[in-house]
């Protein structure tokens, strides 16, 4: 996984400077690291197609990395190992078909999520979150190629896939601050043009560009320092217990 992170990391820098090329490549490489990162991958194939609007590159990635990942989960690995693959026990309380996995999460989206819920998941999603100042919630969408590995993670019974101090979050790392970047300029962008809005209305009309640039910037600054601040300090039991 420390191999792969960078791999993702440039990845997510090429896609947002146009070199997608590179950027397919990187992804190309992580995958040789873990094989679950085929449906990192995959849902990064996704991105490409449905935000980015670059259908002729996201839809072949989008089937490659599902190709490859059903290829090393189901053929290389279990013939390499001699049996099937590891740590299935921690998935043991859901349908070990994954069309029945699916079929029960779109007949009964609910129960599944009632069933998938715990105390310690909420935590670990706002400790995923809140470093970050909760800023990747105004722009999810660039966190999209992280889906696969956080499904994993809040399926799974075993305590330390849901908790930040194990690696299994690595892999959501350059989504995240992809994600948060994008909602800071769309906070930044939204409240500039609030304060255009609202200064228009005061006596004396509209202020300065560089006015309305300062506010704007000064208080999305400011938000990232309470949220350095609200990361390191302890949370109210109470918050917990979502």
């Amino acid at each position: 996984v420390a191999l792969a992170l960078p791999l993702l990391s440039g990845a997510v820098w090429w896609w947002h400077r146009g070199r997608t090329t590179a950027a397919l490549l990187a992804l190309a490489a992580a995958v040789l690291c873990k094989e679950e990162l085929a449906l990192t991958a995959a849902a990064g194939g996704l991105y490409l197609a449905v935000v980015r609007r670059d259908k002729a590159n996201g839809i072949p990635l989008l089937l490659a990395g599902l190709a490859v990942f059903l290829l090393l989960a189901g053929t290389v690995v279990p013939a390499i190992r001699g049996a099937a693959l590891p740590f299935a026990d921690r998935y043991s309380q859901w349908p070990a078909d994954l069309r029945d996995l699916l079929a029960l999460a779109a007949r009964h989206p609910i129960r599944f999520a009632a069933a998938a819920w715990t105390p310690a998941k909420g935590r670990y999603l706002l400790d995923l979150l809140r470093p970050l100042g909760l800023l990747p919630l105004l722009a999810p969408w660039e966190a999209l190629p992280a889906l696969p590995t956080l499904a994993r993670n809040l399926l799974s019974n075993h305590e330390p896939q849901f908790s930040i101090h194990f690696h299994y979050p690595a892999p959501l790392v350059p989504f995240l601050f992809a994600a948060a970047i994008a909602g800071l300029d769309r906070a930044r962008r939204g409240l500039a043009g609030w304060v255009r809005r609202w200064a228009a209305r005061a006596p004396g009309g509209r202020p300065a560009e560089p006015v309305c640039a300062a506010v704007a910037h000064g208080a999305a600054l400011g938000w990232l320092a309470a949220a350095a601040a609200w990361w390191g300090a302890d949370l109210p039991r109470e918050w917990t217990r979502f």
